[in-house]
């Protein structure tokens, strides 16, 4: 279990590292809710306390003793994997 957190910690910051890298290149940020804080915040301040957010969130709940965080883990893993190889993607066709 603490390897799918650690997992999901640096897929976090994989996707803040290209994400701000996209946006440097012109490229915009798809989220709602995260482009709202980035304009509030700023884009790298947002991108930090989000993703800190995120990987506490999930390692209270990972830690929680929950039957279904293991499973919770992967499938969060699995999804920001998909967000990263985009993000990648999207950076390679700018």
């Amino acid at each position: 279990m603490v390897w799918l957190v650690i997992l999901f910690a640096v897929l976090q910051a994989l996707d803040a590292y290209l994400t701000i890298r996209v946006l440097a290149n012109g490229g915009r940020e798809m989220n709602p809710i995260v482009a709202w804080f980035m304009h509030k915040l700023g884009k790298i301040p947002a991108l930090v306390a989000l993703k800190a957010f995120g990987v506490i969130v999930v390692s209270l709940f990972a830690l929680s003793g929950n039957e279904y965080a293991d499973d919770f883990l992967m499938v969060s893993c699995a999804l920001y994997a998909g967000v990263v190889a985009w993000n990648y993607q999207q950076l390679r066709n700018q």
